[in-house]
């Protein structure tokens, strides 16, 4: 039952459309209104959407902790296990799990009414007093008290739960002072051997234990709960004279030397370490084992490698001209000239259209049909993985897309896949050897299917291992995997850097394509780059018409410079006889851009010019290019522009009715030229351009 002091009780919160909204919009909830709002669930396939927070800002102002002015609630994210209920006895709170909980795999988030709302600039003192209180139950992340935090969702037909408690509002009277901090004394690390990997771990875990006292801030937490995970499985080896007691100690003893113990708190950096050391253990590891996955360190200038010495593997070497003898199977292509077998990319920003061509190419395949409206295809079996969307959505775009045409039987659609540490490899694996005919799989989004690491390598190294099984199969099975990815918000004039994430995803993969057009606009370009294809910027359009999806338009540089030349064609069809000056302020160019432009359509028979003046030229362009070869490859080069070695002609201008005399003059007066000649009418000497004496005879 709600009581008259929790139904009168005032809650503003923030509202924001999304992770990358940072404009605040204020509402004020009674306490039983908002709680009711955090018990509701939209089931959606991204973890995006509609955010909130327990603040109120500066007016006017953006989401920085810096603008925050009041906190009136207290949030705690409580990951891995059930909710602490003895900690939150007696007190007024509404807990709901949150995107990514499971049975097996629970994850809360408790929002907890404060008695009177703690102001912006003191909040990050409430915040250590509420974490000592609780345990180290609170995200460190939420000591910004501009954090959001996500309104109720789950995944289609996850499970989803809600609890709520009545009691008093949590008061900071009631919470513990600021913990004052000492640091341990150091006792002397117990070893139980001196063999030769004790030595190794040792010297490892003391040159790890230096950097990660070194920093000053940053990932201080993500790196030592790493560091805890790695000697967790060297300490479960038992093989290494580590004491788990001892190495919790001197990892507590590194943190409070880089400040993140008195940033976030005495009991949230033991549960940090506490749980890395308990999730390394369940996979003991050791070098004399698994060389590769330990890189070599360096202590005080010393290179510190492992013991023992790894074996060399019988790789075989070859002299350059026995290479050079060999043969070697053609490169098979699931789009010939445009994609071929091998891991492929295909980044672009969201909401424009990746999913759109990924499906259409497997659409193609599998029916033998040209890709992109243009592009000859050998007919395969397709896998589409579509694990952003449901079978709902897939079955209105395949009909979208299809038209009246029949569904083909070699496309398959699956919502769901492994992560690729998780059965993911093995799995596609057997797919692929069940169906042979396979020439192409889409895997949307790569997000989905990426394994979650925990290690201390760098984020080029776990891009690159994350995506190079994949390629690896890719490659052993002469079939195209095209992973769809999101590029990054910042533009760069080199598009494999607009690859959202490390150099080492593009590097490790054989084909990046990045598909970029500016919002709500039907045109768009596809840039392609890779190993076994030649460099192009291909210019597409979205086709609403019968069938959805991307047509190609040709080479991107010809289709915007042809575009270029039929807007200026069309202006001097509407203004006949005007001045470069004129054209170009009419149509808001540079003028030395529109000269440059005139000059090259003059010289190209486009237009014509007499004193200065410009005219549409009706002279039908008649050129051809030879047509030769009946090869996909040599067709769809044709197509895609690296065949052509001349500038692409305008479409053919069909000859045109010369005007009504009254229109012409109507036109010639406004202008005060002559329409046929383009002079003014004191050098033509008559008013009427019928007699005009200085037209050409073949006008």
């Amino acid at each position: 039952m709600v009581s008259s002091v929790e139904q009168d009780l005032i809650v503003p919160v923030a509202i924001f459309a999304g992770k990358d909204d940072n404009h605040p919009v204020e509402h004020k909830l009674p306490w039983p209104m908002l709680a009711a709002r955090l018990g509701q669930y939209e089931e959606r396939s991204s973890k995006d959407g509609r955010a909130w927070s327990p603040v109120t800002y500066r007016p006017g102002s953006t989401r920085a902790k810096t603008n925050v002015q009041q906190v009136h609630a207290l949030v705690l994210d409580i990951d891995h296990q059930e909710l602490p209920l003895d900690l939150l006895e007696g007190l007024e709170y509404v807990a709901h799990t949150t995107y990514s909980h499971s049975q097996t795999d629970p994850r809360w988030r408790v929002v907890l009414p404060l008695a009177e709302s703690i102001p912006g600039a003191a909040w990050p003192e409430f915040w250590l007093r509420a974490n000592a209180h609780f345990g180290g139950c609170i995200d460190p992340a939420t000591k910004d008290a501009s954090r959001i935090f996500y309104l109720p969702s789950c995944q289609p037909n996850m499970p989803h739960e809600t609890r709520q408690q009545h009691g008093r509002f949590l008061d900071q009277a009631t919470l513990p002072p600021v913990p004052q901090y000492v640091e341990p004394k150091k006792l002397p690390r117990q070893t139980q051997n001196t063999s030769s990997l004790a030595a190794w771990a040792s010297r490892f875990f003391e040159a790890k234990l230096g950097d990660l006292a070194s920093m000053s801030r940053g990932e201080r937490n993500a790196q030592c709960n790493r560091l805890a995970y790695l000697v967790g499985g060297l300490i479960a080896d038992g093989r290494h004279g580590l004491v788990e007691n001892d190495i919790a100690q001197e990892l507590l003893g590194a943190c409070i030397q880089n400040g993140l113990v008195a940033d976030d708190g005495q009991r949230s950096v033991e549960a940090t370490i506490a749980s890395g050391l308990t999730s390394g253990q369940q996979k003991p590891w050791s070098p004399a084992e698994q060389e590769s996955r330990v890189a070599p360190h360096r202590l005080n200038g010393a290179r510190v490698s492992a013991s023992p010495p790894p074996a060399f593997s019988n790789f075989r070497i070859w002299r350059a001209p026995e290479l050079a003898s060999m043969t070697f199977d053609s490169t098979r292509w699931a789009i010939p000239d445009l994609l071929p077998a091998g891991l492929a990319i295909l980044a672009g920003r969201p909401k424009l259209g990746k999913s759109w061509m990924g499906l259409g190419w497997a659409i193609d395949i599998a029916r033998g049909a040209p890709a992109l409206g243009k592009l000859s295809v050998i007919q395969g079996e397709a896998l589409y993985l579509a694990l952003e969307d449901g079978p709902r959505r897939m079955q209105e775009r395949i009909a979208l897309m299809l038209g009246e045409t029949p569904q083909p039987e070699n496309l398959w659609i699956t919502p769901e896949w492994e992560r690729t540490n998780e059965g993911g490899i093995d799995h596609l694996d057997k797919w692929l050897s069940d169906h042979p005919q396979t020439r192409l799989v889409v895997i949307d989004t790569f997000k989905r299917v990426r394994p979650i690491e925990k290690n201390s390598q760098r984020l080029y190294d776990l891009d690159y291992d994350a995506i190079a099984p994949l390629a690896a199969m890719a490659r052993e099975r002469n079939v195209a995997i095209v992973v769809v990815f999101h590029t990054r918000k910042g533009e760069s004039s080199d598009p494999l850097e607009m690859v959202s994430g490390t150099l080492g995803l593009s590097g490790a993969a054989d084909c990046v394509m990045v598909l970029r057009r500016e919002r709500g606009q039907a045109d768009a370009s596809l840039f392609v780059t890779g190993r076994d294809v030649e460099e192009q910027d291909l210019a597409l359009r979205f086709d609403h018409d019968d069938e959805l999806g991307w047509t190609l338009l040709g080479n991107a540089e010809q289709f915007r410079r042809t575009k270029e030349r039929q807007g200026l064609l069309d202006a001097i069809d509407t203004m006949p006889g005007m001045t470069p000056s004129e054209l170009a302020d009419a149509m808001g160019k540079s003028r030395s851009g529109i000269r440059r432009l005139l000059f090259n359509m003059v010289r190209d028979g486009d237009i014509r010019t007499r004193d200065g003046h410009y005219f549409s030229s009706f002279l039908a362009n008649t050129a051809s290019s030879a047509n030769s070869g009946n090869t996909q490859i040599t067709q769809n080069r044709r197509i895609l522009g690296n065949a052509v070695t001349a500038p692409v002609l305008p479409p053919v201008r069909p000859v045109r009715p010369v005007r009504p005399v009254d229109d012409v003059r109507g036109i010639a007066a406004v202008r005060g030229l002559c329409k046929r000649c383009g002079r003014d009418w004191e050098t033509h000497g008559a008013r009427d351009p019928i007699s005009c004496q200085w037209a050409d005879p073949s006008d």
